[in-house]
């Protein structure tokens, strides 16, 4: 088996966090009486990564994901444990790093030339190269104080990756780019992979880790949580995010029991003490002639997910409590990304699916059966009830988040799923 270019084991970077400036000065004085506690950024990690891998690391903010490249590239070391890398390292840790913003674009790149140990009689070539690539035009030679953030990006990515790295570790900074250089970016990532160099790549991008990746690693509170294939670490990942908790938005408790509602299969309980939890707590948004008590997708096994397949068929169920009767009523469901594009929006006066009457204090469960064909990127998910026409009874904006996932009939970076037939 080959070497492992990084190796990392019982990793622990720790800190030690004072109540007061003057409590550090306190124990440096009286050393026999501990005024600190100690916070672990890193606890207890290993793993290794082999040439030619991508790694993408996942984590929320705080989880160690910073601190972790910063001592794999020796900005940090380490409280514990032992870091071994076998190999060059470029590294893309934070915008303006390793430049002097007094210098040129020119001036910084001769310079990283010369710390990567990179032959004066090939450096002319090399600066060509990165000036080409970063495509900043005269700002090239103005001082990088002057740089926006995205023509920083360019030209610190430019210098990283064609400057022969065999490792690249990149911390989300080319979030900042422009979407055309952000392709050209991972075209080119691509491009060192495949020529066997190897990457560490932090996003809060999923689609990003899923499409680009061959492995993740997923850190939870400075532990090393998951770390294997990018589709089940990023589900992983994402459950946990939003299981229970889908912050910014409105919470509504669920219930674990399934039950038959007439036809409809897979319906979760709604009880008493929910829709009372809902009634005090939810704040209403329409004339309250009836609430949304409890909503969420399901499985086929009944298990509520975040986390949708292509190709498989999910339960949208919504619980609605009417609080007087209510003859003619309507169910929609819409769908939006994060930029607040609607994707895709529904309803059952649209599908032509007439309800029956609503009965004061009665449950009535809705389900929409479906399939998306929405790839990789986060959905927020509204449902609203109303007769139809101009009243609106109640609805949950963005109260769901979801992530879909494709299959292995689509290239690993398509966005939209679709029904495709080869006739010959």
């Amino acid at each position: 088996m080959a070497r492992p270019i990084i190796s990392v084991r019982d990793l622990t970077k720790s800190y030690r966090l004072y109540a007061k400036p003057s409590d550090r000065l306190k124990e440096v004085l009286w050393p026999w009486k501990q005024r600190h506690t100690l916070f672990h950024a890193l606890n207890d990690v290993n793993f290794d990564v082999y040439p030619g891998e991508y790694l993408g690391i996942l984590g929320q903010n705080g989880a160690g994901k910073s601190t972790l490249l910063q001592v794999l590239t020796g900005v940090l070391t380490p409280t514990a444990g032992t870091v071994e890398v076998n190999g060059r390292v470029a590294a893309l840790l934070e915008l303006g790093a390793g430049f002097n913003p007094e210098l040129t674009g020119r001036e910084n790149i001769l310079f990283q030339m010369q710390l990567a140990g990179i032959g004066k009689d090939v450096m002319p070539a090399k600066l060509i190269e990165v000036q080409s690539f970063a495509d900043i035009g005269d700002f090239f030679d103005q001082p990088v104080k002057l740089y926006s953030s995205g023509m920083f990006a360019r030209v610190a990515f430019s210098s990283a990756i064609l400057t022969e790295p065999e490792i690249l570790i990149v911390d989300e900074v080319l979030a900042v780019g422009d979407v055309k250089f952000q392709v050209k970016c991972y075209d080119r990532l691509q491009q060192f992979r495949e020529s066997g160099g190897t990457i560490l790549f932090v996003s809060h991008a999923l689609s990003s880790i899923t499409s680009f990746c061959t492995k993740a690693l997923y850190l939870k509170s400075g532990s090393l949580h998951m770390m294997g294939e990018p589709n089940t670490v990023t589900k992983a990942y994402y459950n946990d995010q939003f299981e229970g908790n889908t912050p910014g938005v409105r919470q509504i408790p669920e219930g674990k029991q399934l039950r038959t509602a007439g036809h409809i299969q897979l319906c979760p309980v709604t009880t008493q003490e929910m829709i009372d939890v809902c009634l005090q707590t939810i704040p209403i948004l329409g004339d309250g002639s009836a609430r949304i008590v409890n909503c969420g997708f399901y499985d086929a096994q009944g298990e509520k997910t975040y986390v949708l397949q292509q190709e498989a068929r999910y339960y949208f169920h919504a619980a609605v409590y009417p609080l007087a009767d209510i003859a003619y009523w309507h169910c929609s469901v819409s769908f939006r990304n994060g930029k607040g594009l609607i994707l895709l929006g529904t309803g059952t006066k649209l599908l032509e699916k007439y309800l029956p009457p609503l009965k004061k204090g009665e449950i009535q469960d809705i389900i929409f059966y479906m399939s998306l064909p929405f790839i990789h990127e986060p959905i927020l998910i509204s449902v609203a009830i109303g007769d139809g026409e101009q009243a609106a009874f109640d609805s949950l904006q963005d109260h769901i988040i979801i992530n879909t996932f494709t299959n292995d009939k689509l290239f690993k970076n398509s966005f939209v799923n679709a029904d495709i037939d080869i006739l010959i």
